[in-house]
């Protein structure tokens, strides 16, 4: 594979975004006062939202993978 630098934006530019949801799930409970209160959830409400988060942020994992391996 040749390294050009379109090749290494496209690196950063997926390390950059990766970082970002990576920190969205580190300060899961950070956000779950405020969203409590401003939306009038309970903490099961919320809790349910982020296991559909992950569930979701798992199973996509897996198709981003391969797709990866065959570029």
């Amino acid at each position: 594979m040749k390294i050009t630098k379109a090749t290494r934006w496209r690196v950063f530019a997926g390390v950059w975004i990766q970082s970002l949801f990576t920190s969205a799930t580190a300060f899961f409970s950070l956000f779950c006062l405020p969203f409590c209160n401003q939306f009038g959830w309970s903490n099961s409400d919320f809790s349910m939202a982020y296991t559909i988060y992950m569930f979701i942020y798992c199973a996509v994992g897996f198709p981003v993978s391969y797709t990866h391996l065959t570029l």
